[in-house]
């Protein structure tokens, strides 16, 4: 046993709850949100962590998904009827000397306008953040996508990480501590309160903390050693990102058709453009 793991007092865990139990898969999401470390030693000492720690970060998705569907109802209630307003042009529209013509010389123009611009008026909630079923919709997948995604990739990297610094706990073991550690990520019900949104750095910095909290936790390593985890696992990330997009690109580009040709007369100018 080396120094780090001696130095290392694991706190004492919480009282086992059942897998699968929604109420204590709520309860250990709610103690890692609070900075207790004592609920990440539950998940580690439990028969079959991941699957504890897996539940427990579905518990959480449930809950942020039924706080978003709460605060769509609210801003629906709260904003105009725009669907009145969409509607009202639509037939301001089709009234017009234009579109009758058009669409009696052309039999499918009436239903391709209006997808059109049903589609358009989509657009438009979405980017100009009105409610609609559609946006929350699209950002609540993006949030479970990215919660699942995050979770798989940046714990096994972060598990090679810890591993490779001395790290004490197995895959399944790190990974069912670690969803434990997307807990802040609650911080997003309180956008059922219309009008109000909680700055993401403010959820990425508390999950660097539970993170942080989870790591030691489970590898019982040194903070420095901890840290080093941390973000070199981000680093990674970001590396493998940015070498993924420039290939893609490079791809793409080589895919235009006369590139080689663009790029010579650029480089050799009027003798380029006479060869």
């Amino acid at each position: 046993m080396n120094s780090t793991e001696l130095a290392y007092q694991p706190p004492q865990a919480l009282e086992p709850t059942p897998p699968g139990n929604v109420r204590g898969s709520l309860q250990l999401a709610w103690q890692a949100f609070l900075f207790n470390p004592r609920a990440y030693v539950t998940v580690l000492e439990a028969k079959k962590p991941l699957r504890k720690g897996f539940v427990t970060l579905l518990v959480i998705i449930l809950t942020i998904s039924i706080g978003y569907a709460l605060g769509l109802a609210l801003d629906l209630l709260a904003t105009p009827r725009f669907d009145l307003l969409q509607d009202e042009i639509l037939g301001l529209i089709q009234d017009t000397t234009w579109f009758k013509q058009t669409a009696s010389e052309a039999p499918d123009f009436g239903q391709s306008f209006e997808q059109i611009y049903l589609l358009s008026w989509q657009a438009l909630r979405i980017f100009g953040e009105m409610p609609s079923w559609l946006g929350t919709g699209a950002s609540l997948i993006g949030l479970i996508i990215s919660a699942l995604l995050g979770w798989l990739v940046y714990g096994l990297i972060a598990f090679l990480f810890a591993r490779w610094l001395g790290g004490a706990a197995g895959l399944s073991q790190y990974l069912g501590v670690l969803a434990l550690s997307y807990a802040p990520k609650l911080l997003a019900v309180a956008g059922v309160i219309p009008g109000l949104t909680v700055p993401g750095t403010l959820i990425l910095g508390w999950m660097l903390v539970t993170k942080y909290q989870a790591t030691r936790s489970a590898h019982r390593l040194s903070w420095q050693r901890t840290l080093v985890v941390i973000f070199g696992a981000y680093l990674a990330i970001a590396l493998v990102s940015f070498i993924g997009f420039v290939l893609s690109l490079t791809s793409a580009l080589l895919q235009i058709p006369g590139l080689d040709f663009i790029i010579k007369l650029l480089q050799g100018g009027s003798n380029a453009f006479g060869a």
